[in-house]
C-alpha cells in the first residue's frame, strides 16, 4: 500500500489472504513514514507466495536488507525500488541492490537511487532483464556497460546520457537487442544523443521528454530527420514532449519556422507524426509535442496569448490524451473577458480529450 489509514489497513490485512496477493506496494515516503515497519510487524514477506510485482518506496537499508533476501528467493517478475539517502560510511545499499537485481526471474526493474549508489552498483553478467528504468543520468561508458551486461534488454528508460567529446567507448555492442529507448525529464541535446543511437541501431521506438535548447537542434525537425534516416533505419514510432523558456525578445513568428521543419514527407507520411508547437507569450515558453501526448501529466493552458501551430490539419482526436493520468487546467485573468459559452466549450474539449 502507498497511503491508507491504519484501521482500514488492518481490516484489509484480515480480509485478503496473503497467498492471493500478486502485486504489493509499500511506502516510507514523507506522508507515509513507518508503513514498511507496520507491514513487517503484521506479516512475514515470505507469506506472499504468489507475488509477481513488488514496489518499495523510500526504503531504508535496514528494510532493504530484509526484502533483498526475499527477492533472491522469489519468483518476482517486476521490482521497483526507491531508496533513502544514506550518510554513513558503510553504505551497503549498492551491494544489497546488486545481489537482488541479478535474480533470474526479474524481467522489469525500476530504480530510483542516489548517484553514488548507482556508480557503486555491480551489474550481473548476462542478466535476464527485459525492461530497465532509472531516474539517474549516466555516462556513455555506463550506457555501453548496460547494453553489454543485459543482452535480453528490450526497453531502457533513463534521464539522460552525459557524453563528452573525450569519452572513449566501444561501438561494438553486437549482442544488444534494445528496441525501445526512452529519455525522461532530462536535457535533450542532439550531439550527445547521436552517440547513444550509434550503439542502438535496432531501435523501433524512441521517446524524448524534457528540456531542450534552441541552439543545439533540440527543436529542429530537419536534424532529427537526418539522424533517424541515417542511424535508425528500423525506427517505427517517435514521441516527444520538449519545452524551453525563451528570451523575452523572442519573436512569435519563429514558431512557424520551428514547425515547418516537421512538415516534411518524412514526418507526415513515413513516421506518421502529428506534432504541435505552442508558444505561451506571457511566460515565454515553447512546448513541442507529438500526439497522442506521451507524458502522464499535462498542463492545458487556457491562455489566449498562446500561439499554436501544427504539422497536421485533422480535428482533435479523442485519443490524444489517452496516456495522460493527471490533467491540470491553468486559467489566466483573461478568462474574465471571455463569454460563458466559450469557457464551456474549452472545458468540454478538455473533457472529451481526457476520455
Amino acid at each position: 500500500f502507498k497511503s491508507i489509514a491504519k484501521p482500514y489497513f488492518h481490516l484489509i490485512c484480515q480480509i485478503i489472504p496473503s497467498e492471493n496477493v500478486i502485486s504489493l506496494t509499500l511506502s516510507d515516503e514523507d506522508k507515509t513514514r513507518g508503513q514498511i515497519q507496520l507491514f513487517l510487524e503484521l506479516f512475514r514477506i515470505e507469506q506472499f507466495t504468489r507475488l509477481q510485482s513488488l514496489t518499495l518506496l523510500e526504503i531504508s537499508e535496514t528494510y532493504l536488507n530484509i526484502f533483498s533476501k526475499y527477492i533472491i528467493a522469489s519468483s518476482l517478475k517486476s521490482v521497483s525500488i526507491s531508496t533513502q539517502i544514506v550518510n554513513n560510511r558503510e553504505n551497503i545499499t549498492p551491494s544489497l541492490l546488486s545481489s537482488a537485481i541479478g535474480h533470474y526471474s526479474i524481467q522489469n526493474l525500476d530504480l530510483s537511487i542516489w548517484a553514488k549508489d548507482w556508480r557503486d552498483l555491480q551489474w550481473p553478467i548476462n542478466c535476464t532483464l527485459k525492461c530497465l528504468r532509472f531516474v539517474n543520468s549516466i555516462t556513455i561508458k555506463q550506457f555501453c556497460l548496460i547494453l553489454r551486461q543485459f543482452p535480453n534488454l528490450r526497453t531502457l528508460t533513463l534521464k539522460q546520457v552525459d557524453a563528452s567529446d573525450n569519452d572513449n567507448y566501444s561501438h561494438d555492442i553486437s549482442s544488444s537487442q534494445l528496441s525501445s529507448l526512452i529519455f525522461e525529464d532530462g536535457f535533450i541535446e542532439v550531439k550527445k544523443f547521436e552517440k547513444c543511437i550509434l550503439l542502438t541501431p535496432s531501435l523501433t521506438y524512441l521517446r524524448l521528454t524534457g528540456t531542450g535548447s534552441l541552439f543545439n537542434s533540440s527543436f529542429d525537425g530537419f536534424q532529427w530527420e537526418k539522424l533517424i534516416q541515417t542511424k535508425l533505419n528500423c525506427l517505427e514510432k517517435f514521441d516527444a514532449f520538449l519545452h524551453i523558456l525563451t528570451p523575452s525578445n523572442y519573436r512569435s513568428r519563429n514558431i512557424e519556422i520551428l514547425i515547418n521543419s516537421f512538415r516534411t514527407s518524412f514526418w507526415i507520411n513515413r513516421m506518421n507524426c502529428s506534432i504541435t508547437c505552442d508558444y505561451i507569450t506571457n511566460s515565454h515558453k515553447i512546448i513541442l509535442y507529438t500526439l497522442p501526448i506521451c507524458t502522464t501529466r499535462f498542463m492545458y493552458l487556457v491562455d489566449f496569448k498562446k500561439i499554436s501551430s501544427s504539422n497536421f490539419t485533422r480535428q482533435i482526436n479523442q485519443h490524444d490524451m489517452d496516456y495522460v493520468q493527471k490533467l491540470q487546467i491553468q486559467l489566466t485573468k483573461d478568462i474574465n473577458f471571455i463569454s460563458k459559452e466559450k469557457v464551456a466549450n474549452i472545458f468540454e474539449d478538455n473533457y472529451s480529450n481526457a476520455n
